[in-house]
């Protein structure tokens, strides 16, 4: 699926809201993390990509492996 620039900006928000610093879910993951680790879902995955939350718990769980992060 085609993503454009604005969607992924959106979505990268949308995850640094729940996992950034001061999130709801405050793992202090970067906008960087959160931009390689969805593209490694987008390129792996092959499920269709929405931005909704069910994506954003996969980048999450991306996140957690490729960072020894903890879940909050």
């Amino acid at each position: 699926m085609l993503i454009t620039g604005d969607d992924m900006i959106h979505f990268i928000r949308y995850v640094h809201d729940f996992y950034g610093p001061n999130g709801i879910y405050d793992m202090n993951v970067t906008k960087d993390m959160i931009m390689n680790a969805t593209m490694k879902y987008l390129t792996t995955s092959g499920t269709r990509f929405n931005g909704d939350s069910y994506d954003r718990e996969m980048v999450r769980d991306i996140m957690i492996e490729t960072y020894n992060l903890v879940a909050v």
